[in-house]
């Protein structure tokens, strides 16, 4: 099959409907949005578990804005804000996508891009930027975890 189905999965599923829903699936979606994910609240309870789980079970994840973030600190192992400082405000920012490594990113997420659609985006303003939070590549690089457990492409 191609394409995706899509599987909503609640934050305040039991623990078994999840573990059934992440038996069927490819890969995790953690949407963006503005909730507590601070350490103790229901979503950051549930959004851990499932990162966990997926990350066991080697599935696919992508996060999108706080969905991202949740990523980022789930991987940590460290508390909000974690790896995450204030001070990014970019409200709408449009900027080119900034590739760090053109050879990995052959090998990876951005594989079948075509080179002309990478060479454009680094060099027309293609990505869209509007938050306060963010976690610099300097950030990644001196965090043993994120250092680890992320492969940073673009920025």
């Amino acid at each position: 099959y191609h394409g995706a189905r899509v599987v909503p999965l609640r934050f305040d599923a039991p623990d078994e409907e999840v573990d059934e829903v992440l038996s069927r699936v490819s890969g995790v979606i953690f949407p963006g949005g503005s909730v507590n994910i601070r350490r103790g609240s229901e979503y950051e309870r549930s959004g851990r578990r499932v990162f966990q789980l997926a990350v066991k079970m080697k599935l696919p994840l992508w996060g999108t804005c706080l969905g991202f973030e949740q990523l980022v600190l789930y991987s940590s192992h460290v508390d909000w804000p974690g790896p995450f400082s204030k001070g990014w405000e970019s409200f709408p920012m449009f900027a080119p996508l900034h590739l760090l490594s053109p050879e990995t990113s052959n090998e990876t997420l951005l594989a079948h891009l075509p080179q002309k659609l990478k060479h454009e985006a680094a060099r027309k303003p293609w990505t869209w930027h509007m938050h306060q939070w963010s976690a610099s590549t300097e950030d990644f690089a001196k965090r043993p975890l994120l250092r680890d457990f992320w492969e940073v492409l673009a920025t």
